[in-house]
């Protein structure tokens, strides 16, 4: 999925940069500081919940806004604020789901990308 998600974000004018885990997220997020982050929160290694606890943190993350997608949302406890104080989750999405579905939520979020030379 993640290929997918990342060609759609590409195809639709958004810089995207896929991880393996929450720890290699961990290392990019300091070095690219995102305008978005789409979170899976069960990953391979470390997972998205550890990922949510390294942004909350980091005062300095805070104010990335976190787009959580899971197939487990019904599984997952309310997503606890206590387990990611101060991550700031600006919304929710059940996988499967499909490229153009993620494009329409960015944009709604963050707004179109940006032009080259604006």
């Amino acid at each position: 999925m993640r290929t997918v998600w990342i060609e759609a974000l590409t195809d639709g004018g958004y810089t995207a940069v896929g991880c393996r885990d929450g720890a290699e997220a961990a290392e990019l997020i300091g070095d690219l500081f995102p305008d978005l982050i789409v979170l899976d929160l069960r990953m391979r290694g470390a997972s998205g919940w550890h990922l949510l606890r390294v942004i909350g943190a980091n005062p300095n993350w805070h104010r990335i806004p976190v787009l959580i997608v899971s197939g487990y949302l019904a599984e997952e406890p309310d997503l606890d604020p206590a387990a990611h104080a101060g991550a700031n989750i600006v919304g929710r999405m059940a996988k499967p789901l499909g490229g153009p579905e993620l494009l329409a939520k960015v944009e709604e979020l963050i707004g179109p990308p940006a032009r080259p030379g604006a």
